[in-house]
């Protein structure tokens, strides 16, 4: 009876333990749960490589800050390209820096390009080619009105205006037009002679105090 006895009890403490040992581990269970939880929360908000990730707000804030940066930065290296490939003389801009190395030529005076038949020297290579047709002869630049050469394209487009009657060189002291400027040069010296006299009601110019006098006929 006292054998029973002890091996009821002996049941009854291991059953103690074991129901402990349950709660035990089930408790433990229950931390590590709750710990894993934490985590996910913690990880909430983050890419798996551990970088926070943003809600759409956010999102949109950060791709505008950094347009606005790209645009900035963009700005930027255009204001230094252009800073960069502007003459540091003049302020005249140009689309690359071989033209602009080129241009820095004429304020340096060098003028490496020279004509082999008489000495002459071009700070352009496209200046001594087009000296050089003085030399050749050559007059490739034809008047399709009467049929007179020229040498250069700009001599021919001058001697065209003689065709079409423009004469866009006018003298400020007498008002009489020219078809180039270097005849108005040349007119010009008349007047350096003579004392250049203005209407004082409409700012006309004349060469003689005759002349303004029949002019001022018109105001009175």
């Amino acid at each position: 009876m006292a054998l029973i006895k002890e091996e009821c009890e002996d049941v009854r403490i291991e059953e103690a333990f074991r129901v402990r040992d349950e709660d035990a581990e089930e408790q433990t269970d229950l931390l590590v749960l709750k710990k894993e939880t934490e985590d996910l929360e913690d990880t909430k908000g983050k890419d798996p490589f551990g970088r926070e990730e943003l809600d759409d707000t956010e999102e949109k804030d950060l791709l505008e800050e950094r347009q606005d940066f790209t645009s900035t930065h963009a700005a930027a290296e255009e204001s230094e390209d252009s800073i960069r490939l502007c003459c540091p003389q003049c302020g005249k801009s140009f689309s690359n820096r071989g033209n602009l190395k080129l241009h820095l030529i004429v304020h340096s005076g060098e003028k490496p390009f020279i004509c082999r038949l008489c000495g002459k020297s071009f700070s352009r290579k496209g200046s001594l080619k087009t000296h050089m047709s003085i030399h050749s002869g050559e007059r490739p630049h034809t008047c399709s009105q009467c049929g007179r050469t020229f040498n250069l394209k700009g001599n021919l487009r001058a001697h065209f205006k003689v065709h079409t009657g423009e004469k866009p060189f006018t003298c400020a002291c007498c008002g009489k037009s020219f078809t180039r400027r270097d005849i108005l040069n040349n007119h010009m010296t008349v007047h350096l002679r003579e004392s250049c006299v203005t209407c004082h009601q409409c700012g006309m110019s004349f060469s003689k105090h005759a002349n303004l006098k029949v002019h001022m006929r018109i105001h009175t």
